[in-house]
């Protein structure tokens, strides 16, 4: 027997002995999973069958042997999109995976669906795999059994109960129950949670994983390319006069992103960097508040699981998810706080905390309420007055409010296209359910499109369906327009909004309603009464629709997490606990506030879900969160009476860490949504330049590389692959995107291909966006490069949704504060009248001995 066991007494002996065969056959399982094997096989197209339409069928089989598996959908909340299975056309990606049986045979385009043990595929262009020509592959990630899953489950259990019955109380109170926040532990999380989420940015870059809407996270398109837009015409001239009213629907998180811009001198990664470090900082205060209530182990998990959130929809790209997912951690951590001491100001700031994160990502807007009707209820068992409490929570959550308005007051911006979307999301109910764009496909005419991107390649992207109009228009409601089929941007396991059950077509219009629109507001507000109208018509509609969109919300409760669809089921039921702990202590303000908040998202969902996701519930996702980790306390306190009893006793200490770091996050990030509206930011300015002549036909586009235009370039064969500036191989950029919709432009792509989303620096196109395509990224293109390139307007590639203009060639330009001239031959002609005659660099110099010339053959397009 070893020596250490000799020492133990005989009921501990044998403790320590089940404890280590427990924790040896979890760490086994554990170990299988690392080494699961990628299975890739080539599929036998003899094998196919047709079943109508567009779509084949083959069965598969088992793929894996024991102890592996390769599981695929299956009926089941958490079976619906287990499956990992790659389907691949030629060494293309073909998708979207998880796809309905009925749009695989009707639909086509590569869909496919992995169902149970079979394979159901369409081809990208309709043709029939059988006769084709085309190599069809599978790659997929086999995956431990789940029985031994449940074992792994069981072995970590009674490990951790042998091990912990046998502990010190103090130890049990620490881990279980509750973590006194001193600077040591605070900055212990502080640096971890700022360390993860940077190791998790690095990795998306070195992997060239895609994140939300920014492709190897870094180059954004759709939506995120708007917010990059708008954000970089603030900080690079003060003013936002290109998509005006698209940006200004959530101005918080834009101008936050503007001041971020200016103060890295406009360097891409250093940009994402001040992002993860702010959002580390809300997730570590929230950890270290909720370690407070559930002891080491819970802060660890609502850390784990906010950043895994973070790591989906917020690290590495530009979109309102950072701004809600920040605020809303800060607030609900000072929320905390603030109840269990009793400390109004404290209260007051995680209120306007929350408030800024509804408007800055908008979602479950109804935790507003909800938190009002706490704080009116709880505000005598916190020594305040009902009536004060009640005036300074309403002036606290109108601080958001304030904030959007102030900044569009600043910025010179309408600001009636705030919470526009909710219109369109509305009006999809109230018509049985059809989603966000069915008001785009009902009326047309309501929305004059900024450009029509197949036909003007240089019009600035923004996102799906998105339009401003430029005229005041009467539009007159008639009967419905056909539908059409629309490809919307999904954002990783969103679900599919639910098909009607009867016909409402009838609903879709106002015969007769007349509109007079002038703007984005108008046109949202026209939707908003023909919304409204449908459902005073037909309210069993609208509220049919709401119903089958609330079962949607248990489903995906945490798709988020980092692991497979298996432990969302643990998650649930923790967070079942957690709610009966809420239920159990709902006099206490901690409870109580828990309570309002997930009845309140929850009672937002049907509005929300089926048209975003979880993405849509970053201002609220730590709650579901918190409470999971409420059911961690609620097992140790069934597992360990006496141990919850001893710890229970002692009596906490005063917060230290949590309150502090959350101020900080919240300071932050409110503090550089104002700075562009200082006047502080003038210093990051970027002076336009003139523009040197092009060759007849073509037109010049001034930008710099890498810095205010965001670039990724494809890896030459037998390239290494780098993060600054960011070059990866094809292969990890398509295996990162994950069958996404856009994957496919990808990977039409060649070795060496090179995409920008530009600035544009001209004097007469300052601030204008537009998409540069290079066939080859010259050596001598440095990071922050400013160059001029030639293209014509005719001559570009599609690419996810987005035309990129073909550079047919490229100089680096010189700017100067004497009147020089351009060293190219011939007269760069006359600048034209500047739109900013203040910031109007004096000349701008080409080396035309520099001048990379690509060949191109006009016309192409990649779809």
């Amino acid at each position: 027997m070893p020596p250490l066991l000799e020492r133990l007494e005989p009921g501990r002996r044998a403790a320590a002995l089940w404890s280590a065969l427990a924790l040896a056959l979890a760490l086994a399982i554990a170990g299988l999973s690392a080494a699961a094997p990628t299975i890739e096989k080539r599929l036998d197209s003899g094998r196919l069958t047709a079943r109508g339409g567009q779509g084949f069928e083959m069965a598969l089989g088992s793929l894996a042997a024991a102890p592996f598996s390769v599981p695929g959908d299956a009926v089941g909340d958490s079976h619906e999109q287990q499956s990992r299975l790659e389907l691949f056309e030629d060494g293309r990606p073909l998708g979207p995976a998880h796809s309905l049986h009925q749009d695989v045979d009707s639909v086509g385009s590569g869909a496919y669906s992995h169902w149970g043990k079979a394979l159901l595929l369409s081809t990208s262009d309709g043709t029939d795999p059988r006769a084709n020509g085309r190599e069809y592959r599978i790659r997929v990630q086999a995956g431990v059994h789940p029985t031994l899953w449940w074992l792994f489950l069981i072995a970590t259990v009674a490990a951790v109960y042998l091990i912990v019955r046998q502990s010190d109380p103090r130890h049990f109170r620490i881990v279980f129950l509750r973590l006194d926040d001193g600077w040591g532990w605070s900055a212990a999380f502080v640096i971890a949670c700022v360390a993860a989420a940077l190791l998790l940015l690095l990795r998306d870059w070195a992997t060239a994983r895609t994140v939300s809407l920014s492709a190897a996270g870094l180059l954004p398109f759709s939506d995120a390319l708007g917010y990059w837009s708008c954000a970089a015409e603030i900080a690079g001239t003060g003013d936002l006069t290109q998509l005006a009213d698209w940006c200004g629907k959530r101005l918080p998180y834009t101008t936050f992103l503007a001041a971020a811009m200016g103060l890295t001198n406009w360097h891409p990664h250093l940009i994402y960097a001040v992002q993860a470090l702010v959002i580390a900082l809300a997730v570590a205060a929230l950890a270290l508040q909720a370690a407070r209530l559930t002891g080491l182990i819970g802060g660890a998990l609502v850390a784990l699981l906010l950043l895994a959130y973070a790591n989906e929809h917020a690290l590495g790209t530009t979109m309102t998810e950072v701004a809600g997912l920040t605020a809303g951690a800060a607030g609900l951590a000072l929320l905390l706080q603030g109840s269990e001491r009793a400390r109004p100001f404290v209260l007051a700031a995680g209120l306007a905390l929350l408030s800024i994160a509804q408007v800055s990502r908008s979602g479950a807007m109804l935790i507003l309420p909800s938190v009002l009707l706490w704080t009116v209820l709880v505000a005598p068992r916190l020594g305040l007055r009902r009536w004060s409490a009640t005036g300074m929570a309403i002036l606290a959550l109108s601080s958001g409010f304030v904030l959007q308005q102030g900044l569009a007051q600043s910025l010179h911006v309408k600001s009636g296209a705030s919470f526009g979307n909710f219109s369109l999301t509305l009006y999809g109910l109230s018509v049985g359910g059809k989603g966000w764009a069915q008001a785009y496909q009902d009326f047309p005419e309501l929305f004059n499109t900024v450009a029509d991107s197949s036909r003007n390649p240089q019009a600035s992207s923004v996102g799906p369906g998105e339009a401003l109009l430029e005229h005041a228009t009467p539009v007159t409601a008639m009967a419905p327009a056909p539908p059409r089929q629309m490809k919307v941007a999904g954002a990783g396991r969103s679900p599919t909004p639910p098909t009607p059950t009867r016909g409402e077509g009838d609903l879709e219009r106002a015969p007769g309603a007349t509109f007079t629109v002038k703007d984005l507001g108008s046109a949202y507000t026209a939707v908003y009464a023909l919304a409204l109208s449908n459902i005073r018509r037909a309210p069993d509609v609208f509220l049919g629709a709401c119903l089958r969109a609330l079962a949607y919300y248990p489903r995906y409760l945490f798709d988020f997490a980092p692991w497979t669809p298996h432990s969302w089921q643990y998650l649930k039921g923790l967070l079942i606990l957690g709610l009966a702990w809420c239920l159990y202590h709902w006099r206490s303000p901690v409870g109580l506030l828990l309570l309002v908040m997930i009845i309140g998202e929850a009672a937002s969902a049907p509005l929300i879900i089926t048209d975003g996701g979880v993405r849509l519930f970053a201002g609220s996702i730590r709650v579901r969160v918190l409470l999971a980790a409420l059911g961690l306390r609620v097992i140790a306190a069934l597992l360990w009476p006496r141990q919850t009893a001893l710890g229970n006793a002692v009596t906490p200490r005063q917060a230290r860490g949590a309150p502090t770091v959350a101020v900080t996050a919240g300071a932050l990030l409110v503090g550089l949504s104002i700075l562009p509206a200082t006047g502080l930011l003038d210093f990051a300015r970027l002076p336009a330049v003139t523009a040197p002549a092009c060759p007849a036909g073509e037109e010049p586009v001034v930008a710099r590389f890498d810095r205010e235009s965001p670039t990724l370039a494809l890896a030459m064969d037998g390239q290494a692959g780098t993060i600054f500036p960011l070059v990866v191989s094809q292969k990890r950029l398509l295996a990162g995107m994950d069958g996404l919709w856009f994957a496919e432009g990808f990977g039409a792509l060649r070795p060496g291909a090179t995409m920008v989303s530009a600035f544009r620096r001209e004097s007469d196109n300052l601030a204008h966006g537009c998409g540069l395509f290079l066939e080859q990224r010259p050596a001598w293109l440095t990071p922050g490069t400013l160059v001029r390139a030639c293209v014509a307007p005719n001559d570009y590639v599609t690419i996810a949704d987005r035309p990129y203009l073909r550079v047919r060639s490229l100089a680096p330009v010189q700017t100067s504060g004497s009147g020089g001239r351009s060293q190219e031959s011939g007269p760069a002609g006359s600048p034209p009248e500047p739109r900013r005659a203040e910031r109007l660099a004096s000349d701008a110099d080409v080396a035309g001995q520099s001048t990379f010339r690509l060949g191109a053959a006009p016309g192409d397009s990649i779809k």
